[in-house]
């Protein structure tokens, strides 16, 4: 059953496509992970461990979105990419493959849980070895995924400094949760490091995930000092070889990111007090009024005002609440999440809300807890 977990924590973790780009092979274990519903026992534990207020938040947020998206014709003009859908896809691809891993195939052991993780990465950082030196696999991984060959992690100035590994979402949620869990939930220091090094190459976001797991681990001082010290001289040493855009971006003041985000995302298209309040309904992400955002604030304030905002931000933090107990560490975990959304827009499946419901299931049976290892 390890094997088989291993197999379902990396394809739904890096969310991975076959041949086509929305058809996530994850889909078949959520499917797996819904037909368990028809045990009570499976059932009930579902949904106990997630508890009251998340599934209430959620509901609400899927209900009113469907509303949205059939008076707006959301669900006609972009299916995909529609609140509601992403709503109940982030159940069916990110909530119930992690129960059927924790439930069925793990029997809710927190133990082999970590080590399924960890095995997990370290396939990743395999694949990312093997596509560094060798960047023309590039072009079978982006294949198997049913992608194109105008992807972005396959143009001239990407093609040899990014996008390494296998991921649908490896310039988004994957380099930055795969940094953060090592640091913060499973803490395996070789993995830590490797992982760092090697995501670092493929999201300069890692580096706010590196400042989490400094701040935030239960590794030691002297560990975190160490690592650290090895991290910053390597980069010292051969930024210009292996960071280009990292060392970019620090030799801009740190803030060509922050700055772009600013200058040229921050969009507020609600123009009365009922849009500001309720939303203008618009789907920023379709690029059909001509203007279109990364942030995924700007997404959702558009979209649902600030009715919707508070909505999502209440079901983000008592989903943290429900992973790691009313805890200082569970503000940490919903910070994170607070983070991405600002990068992009965080709401659907990804591995930010798999790996929280896949501890959501661990710390309901074994008590909150983070591993010692």
């Amino acid at each position: 059953m390890k094997v088989l977990s291993v197999f379902v924590f990396f394809l739904t973790f890096y969310k991975i496509p076959f041949f086509y780009p929305y058809f996530y092979i994850s889909i078949i274990f959520g499917l797996i992970g819904l037909s368990l519903f028809y045990f009570k026992t499976y059932r009930s534990k579902f949904f106990s461990s997630i508890g009251l207020l998340p599934i209430f938040f959620l509901a609400f947020l899927i209900l009113y979105s469907l509303i949205i998206d059939l008076f707006s014709g959301g669900l006609v003009l972009d299916l995909k990419n529609s609140f509601s859908v992403r709503g109940l896809t982030l159940i069916l691809i990110s909530a119930l493959p992690a129960y059927f891993i924790v439930a069925y195939c793990l029997k809710w052991n927190y133990r082999s849980a970590i080590d399924v993780i960890a095995l997990a990465f370290w396939v990743q950082a395999a694949f990312w070895i093997l596509s560094y030196l060798f960047p023309n696999l590039k072009f079978v991984f982006n294949a198997f995924m049913g992608g194109g060959d105008e992807a972005v992690n396959l143009m001239p100035h990407n093609f040899e400094t990014r996008g390494f590994g296998i991921s649908s979402e490896i310039n988004y949620t994957t380099p930055f949760m795969t940094v953060l869990t090592c640091f913060l939930l499973i803490q395996r220091k070789s993995l830590s490091f490797v992982s760092t090094l090697t995501q670092l190459i493929n999201s300069n976001l890692v580096v706010i995930s590196v400042a989490f797991g400094f701040i935030f681990s239960k590794f030691r001082l002297f560990y975190k000092f160490i690592f650290l010290a090895i991290v910053l001289s390597f980069i010292y040493a051969f930024g210009e070889v292996f960071f280009p855009r990292l060392i970019a971006e620090f030799l801009s003041g740190d803030s060509r990111t922050i700055r772009a985000l600013m200058n040229n995302h921050i969009i507020i298209l609600n123009n009365d007090y009922f849009g500001h309040v309720f939303g203008g309904f618009v789907y920023l992400f379709r690029g059909d009024l001509g203007v279109s955002s990364d942030i995924g604030w700007v997404h959702i304030y558009n979209y649902g005002g600030v009715f919707y905002t508070l909505l999502y931000l209440s079901f983000l933090l008592f989903l943290s609440f429900s992973a790691f107990g009313f805890r200082f560490f569970s503000l940490v975990w919903f910070s994170a999440g607070l983070v991405l959304n600002t990068k992009g827009l965080l709401f659907g499946p990804n591995s930010y809300y798999f790996v929280t419901f896949m501890f959501i299931f661990l710390n309901y049976r074994n008590g909150y807890q983070r591993s010692n290892s």
